[in-house]
């Protein structure tokens, strides 16, 4: 069975673009970290969690779409070998046992 994998290729990356992206992005949401953290600082805020699950995700999004417009891909091919991987296993699994 043969898998594909994408890779992102840093040698090849538009380096300014990528700065110019993140920062055009990033840049608003730093008044809303502040905004977030004034409310906490007051005790409005009820669920941390979502706030910080709301804001890693905001961060990964902006990332991961940078790197679609910013960074050239390259795909991997890899042959799965399924049948040595249980064989090794299956060996380890003895030589546990003994």
């Amino acid at each position: 069975m043969t898998l594909t994998q994408s890779q992102l290729r840093w040698d090849k990356a538009d380096s300014v673009s990528y700065y110019s992206y993140t920062g055009d992005h990033f840049q608003p949401m730093r008044a809303i970290l502040e905004n977030l953290k004034k409310e906490y600082q007051d005790g409005g805020v009820s669920n941390v969690h979502c706030c910080i699950e709301s804001t890693y995700r905001s961060i990964v999004s902006v990332l991961y779409s940078d790197a679609s417009v910013s960074w050239s891909k390259r795909v991997k091919k890899f042959e799965a070998k399924f049948h040595a991987c249980n064989n090794l296993l299956n060996l380890l699994c003895k030589l546990n046992y003994r």
